[in-house]
C-alpha cells in the first residue's frame, strides 16, 4: 500500500494460511481490512489513512477467549 497525498491504495493483500481476508474499506480515504482465522477465534484488523503522503497505520488484535 503506498499514499499519494491523503489517499491511501492497497497494491496487493495476502492471509496467512488458515485466514481469510475481508476488505471493509479499499480507500481512498481510508484502508481497512480484516484478516480472520477460518474456523479460529482470532481476528485481527488494519485501518491505515495517509496524512501529508505518510502512512498511518493502526493494527488491532482480537481473540475470542
Amino acid at each position: 500500500m503506498w499514499c499519494a497525498d491523503d489517499a491511501v491504495t492497497l497494491a496487493t493483500h495476502a492471509p496467512n494460511p488458515g485466514y481469510q481476508v475481508d476488505i471493509e474499506s479499499a480507500g481512498p480515504d481510508e484502508l481497512e481490512i480484516k484478516f480472520e482465522e477460518a474456523g479460529g477465534d482470532h481476528e485481527s484488523r488494519l485501518q491505515v489513512d495517509c496524512d501529508d503522503g505518510v502512512l498511518k497505520p493502526d493494527i488491532k488484535e482480537h481473540d475470542d477467549d
